[in-house]
């Protein structure tokens, strides 16, 4: 019997099959030697959460959280000892879910921040997406308790957490991990907090930096690239939906360490607002060549410290 390959050419498109292919490879990739990257002088490395005060951390499912039908899929990731009266309430990307940031709310909370994940339902993104993600994060912030609330969000859970802090007079933060716009004004949010967005270099997947649109930096705001990463670089950890069109690149070490930069980056602004730390995290944010830097669209503008409130 012969093999059917005119029925199997019929089933299977081989150039779209062998584009994933090679996207896959390429996002597997190595990446050249990083730069190392020492902790400012006079800092804890926050960068490792197995390093911190308040490690291992305690993790509880919250339920009844929701928008109409649509309930949300809530962990809180507390430490043991808790001494901040703030949280990180923090939303993930576009058709994720929390389990792409757990690693994250492991280490703000190892750190002594406890985070809230927020999960948008299976149907919210054909029912509302980020706005009602963003409802979801409110009433979460709401159940909390507390009067002191850092918002947070990944791709288009950066977009529902700049709405949601917008609209609440207890947000002291707003934190973009590779966020994305559509098309939301700075302008709109009211709060006088500075916010952070951190970024990978401009690319489709993070639709070239839209979410610069989201922050001010004449207000105070700051926004960092960190070289080497790609939109998967900024979930923990990622998976293939990320990963065909956007790419990964890097050794299982690589992995480590850009994550980490990341990590120490959030983690070093997340602990100022929640008043862990008193100082403003400046010695983080110092472009670095090869390391970190300005968007190139705003370094020609001139800047001032890094934070000013």
């Amino acid at each position: 019997m012969r093999f059917p390959f005119e029925t199997l050419n019929r089933l299977v498109n081989w150039r779209w099959a062998a584009t994933i292919g090679l996207l896959w490879l390429a996002g597997c990739a190595s990446l050249p030697p990083l730069p190392a990257w020492p902790t400012p002088s006079g800092e804890p490395d926050l960068r490792q959460s197995d390093r911190a005060s308040h490690y291992p951390v305690d993790v509880f499912r919250i339920y009844g959280i929701a928008e109409g039908t649509c309930e949300a899929e809530v962990e809180l990731h507390a430490p043991r000892t808790i001494r901040t009266d703030a949280v990180v309430v923090f939303a993930h990307g576009f058709l994720h879910s929390i389990h792409q940031h757990q690693e994250l709310a492991q280490h703000f909370a190892a750190w002594g921040v406890p985070t809230y994940l927020v999960g948008l339902c299976p149907s919210g993104w054909t029912r509302g997406g980020a706005p009602v993600l963003a409802k979801l994060m409110r009433a979460t912030a709401d159940r909390s308790g507390k009067r002191q609330i850092i918002y947070g969000g990944f791709s288009a859970g950066g977009s529902a957490a700049y709405m949601a802090a917008s609209n609440d007079q207890n947000a002291v933060g707003l934190l973009g991990l590779d966020p994305v716009g559509h098309g939301l004004l700075a302008t709109l949010r009211r709060a006088s907090f500075p916010a952070l967005g951190l970024f990978g270099p401009s690319n489709l997947c993070n639709a070239e930096q839209s979410g610069r649109s989201l922050f001010n930096p004449a207000a105070g705001d700051i926004l960092r690239e960190i070289a080497g990463t790609t939109h998967c670089h900024f979930e923990s950890q990622t998976d293939w939906l990320c990963r065909v069109p956007c790419g990964e690149p890097g050794s299982t070490e690589q992995l480590r360490e850009l994550r980490g930069r990341i990590y120490g980056l959030a983690t070093a602004y997340v602990r100022w607002r929640a008043s862990l730390d008193t100082r403003p995290p400046e010695p983080w944010l110092q472009p670095m060549e090869g390391i970190l830097r300005e968007p190139e669209r705003l370094a020609d503008k001139p800047t001032g410290p890094a934070f000013t409130h």
